[in-house]
């Protein structure tokens, strides 16, 4: 009968062990993702700071003759990271997944900074966007990495 007590104690135990385990990942994944939100909106109040220090106004590339370059550039950027999406999702190793979104981001944001150095001459406008991606993919990396259970 005793031996009984202490296998149900055993198992709530372990039980309550987990959960706790399990409840501090979300918070130290919650607070990961609150400091990841906050250094992003750290770098967009940045990006427009220096954007009305040098006198750059914002302009959209779809608003000039660059338009069906960012639509077609935008759209096989997004088929080929859904390619590799679904390859990745194939694999057990979550790294590949990670890699794959990094790369994913530096093409979108590559793309937008190649469209507007040519079809936005007259602005500099792609110099902020050159440096915010520089400083959001050194962001982005660093919380990838650092999450491991992502």
């Amino acid at each position: 009968m005793q031996e009984g007590f202490v296998d149900i104690h055993t198992e709530l135990y372990c039980y309550s062990f987990e959960a706790v385990t399990n409840k501090n990942k979300w918070r130290e994944l919650m607070m990961s993702l609150m400091t990841f939100i906050m250094l992003i909106l750290l770098v967009i109040l940045a990006e427009k700071m220096i954007g009305r220090f040098l006198g750059i106004k914002k302009k959209d590339v779809s608003e000039t003759s660059g338009k069906r370059m960012n639509q077609w550039g935008r759209t096989i950027i997004m088929g080929l990271f859904l390619f590799t999406f679904i390859f990745a999702l194939s694999k057990e190793n979550d790294t590949i997944l990670k890699w794959n979104y990094i790369f994913f981001l530096t093409a979108l944001m590559g793309l937008q900074t190649i469209l507007e150095w040519k079809y936005l001459k007259d602005s500099k406008q792609y110099l902020l966007t050159l440096i915010s991606e520089i400083i959001i993919i050194g962001i982005f990396v660093y919380y990838v990495n650092s999450i491991s259970y992502l």
